[in-house]
């Protein structure tokens, strides 16, 4: 930290240390401008934030609408359908001679017109083969779709439902595709039609998706096994899900059975189908990597929990048998329904080409990494990472690794260093930063006890659910928002 935070390090009469490690503040009363060690956050500094909060909340709501029915606006009322004409998707699987044969409008860019073969559009978006067999795919289903839904007679049989997973390392580009699906269904004005989710916040911020579990209408103190849908609910996931005809779910492998079961449930419900047709029949793209991350309290959806004889179907109709013998628990049931919808995965794809590192070396060593069989010179590879003269990294203070960001295993060290980054900021730009202190209230009554008060701003921010008793902050520093 000597190197990280020099600023702070080099002042012999650090007026931060005790604030930073104590985690608590300095009052100063009186004197001048010159020996004030943060200023305490005001009624207008509070009111300014809750300004602030106000507009966070409605930029949210209008992001979470169009998300939901592709307008900020829309109330997802009408299921409209786009009239405009697309040629017949005959195009194969397998492309001979690595070309691609199917012709479909682009996205609405200006460099591009709107008539002509998708291997511009491919072009557009860099893609490589691997990705562009995997677009070209999704791209005929649907227009097979549209077609369908256009003209329902004997010429357009309705498309098998798709469910299809889209495999690979990280880096190798899953993200690239459904960025250009999204785009050729922005351009032909069918948002409304794919929703895109992702397991956790950080995910879903990468893709411009939401939840899963903002879609399940279950609620932070709601369990899945005592709550009953109520008829707002009802009407509200039909809203939601009835224009929906796509859904993308990224890094899959931290989707578990149970929490696909209840996806399934949901989206069955939303549709009105029977229970034995997956997600409602909706269309899905599954995409991850299962060496990555596994679910949270939950079965890897690799699990092997069913008998070989068993399929969705008789696995959904056992599920009252098993419940009036209680031999088996509700969370079990649905991991095996959850294991059941994921054998139902008619189309699978692998990207092997790495499109986010260059260096041969470091490639091999990675997939040494990821199969478990490094050798004594990917570790030697890896100790030249280590802090010192003798390694690629000299020192923390240097560029790029000044700003390179910290990985801590306790919340407590994490708060500590966070501190440390505002102070030395503040002494670097010459700034006085500004310390927002928690409001704590016992049954909405404020606190009097002055021991209390700062026994409680003085806990560590893991005993108060991440909140912590004073939030130093600084001109331009940048700030990650993690609640959902």
């Amino acid at each position: 930290l000597s190197e990280r935070f020099s600023h702070i390090n080099n002042n012999n009469n650090n007026p931060f240390s005790d604030l930073i490690l104590s985690n608590c503040i300095i009052q100063t009363t009186g004197g001048t401008e010159s020996n004030v060690l943060a200023y305490a956050a005001n009624r207008q500094d509070i009111e300014d934030i809750r300004i602030w909060q106000y507009n966070l909340k409605i930029q949210k709501e209008q992001m979470r609408r169009m998300l939901l029915y592709g307008s900020k606006e829309q109330t997802g009322e009408g299921d409209m359908i786009d009239d405009k004409q697309f040629s017949d998707p005959s195009c194969a699987d397998v492309f001979d001679d690595h070309t691609i044969d199917c012709t479909m409008s682009v996205i609405n860019d200006p460099q591009l017109t709107t008539n002509v073969s998708s291997m511009n559009f491919v072009k557009t978006y860099n893609l490589n083969y691997e990705q562009a067999k995997i677009f070209e795919s999704i791209m005929c289903h649907i227009q097979s779709t549209i077609l369908y839904q256009i003209n329902k007679d004997v010429k357009h049989t309705k498309p098998e439902q798709l469910l299809m997973y889209i495999g690979g390392a990280g880096g190798c580009g899953k993200s690239r595709v459904t960025e250009a699906i999204s785009a050729f269904m922005a351009y032909h004005n069918r948002t409304h039609t794919i929703r895109s989710l992702a397991p956790s916040s950080a995910a879903a911020v990468g893709i411009d998706a939401l939840t899963i579990q903002s879609m399940l209408h279950e609620g932070r103190n709601k369990t899945y096994d005592n709550h009953t849908l109520t008829q707002t609910d009802l009407s509200t996931l039909e809203t939601e899900w009835r224009n929906i005809d796509y859904c993308l779910i990224d890094e899959i492998s931290m989707v578990g059975c149970y929490m696909l079961a209840r996806l399934h449930r949901i989206t069955t419900i939303a549709k009105h189908t029977e229970s034995t047709i997956p997600f409602g029949g909706i269309n899905m793209i599954f995409l991850g990597d299962f060496v990555q991350y596994p679910p949270v309290l939950d079965r890897p959806l690799y699990s092997n929990i069913l008998s070989p004889t068993d399929t969705l179907t008789n696995t959904i109709n056992t599920i009252n048998l098993t419940r009036r013998r209680r031999n088996i628990t509700e969370r079990d049931i649905q991991c095996k329904v959850g294991r059941a919808l994921w054998l139902q995965v008619n189309k699978v794809f692998f990207l092997t080409q790495q499109m986010r590192n260059k260096d041969p070396l470091f490639m091999a060593m990675q997939a040494r990494l990821r199969s478990g069989q490094c050798r004594d010179d990917d570790y030697n590879m890896l100790c030249k990472r280590v802090v010192s003269s003798d390694n690629d990294v000299k020192s923390l203070g240097q560029s790029p690794w000044n700003l390179a960001p910290m990985l801590v295993f306790r919340n407590e060290v994490r708060t500590n260093i966070n501190n440390y980054c505002v102070f030395d900021e503040s002494i670097k730009h010459n700034q006085v930063p500004t310390v927002v202190v928690a409001n704590d209230r016992v049954r909405n009554h404020d606190i009097d006890n002055t021991d209390l008060r700062h026994f409680l701003l003085s806990l560590p921010d893991n005993k108060t659910d991440g909140l912590p008793g004073y939030l130093p902050i600084v001109m331009n520093m940048p700030v990650l928002i993690t609640h959902n």
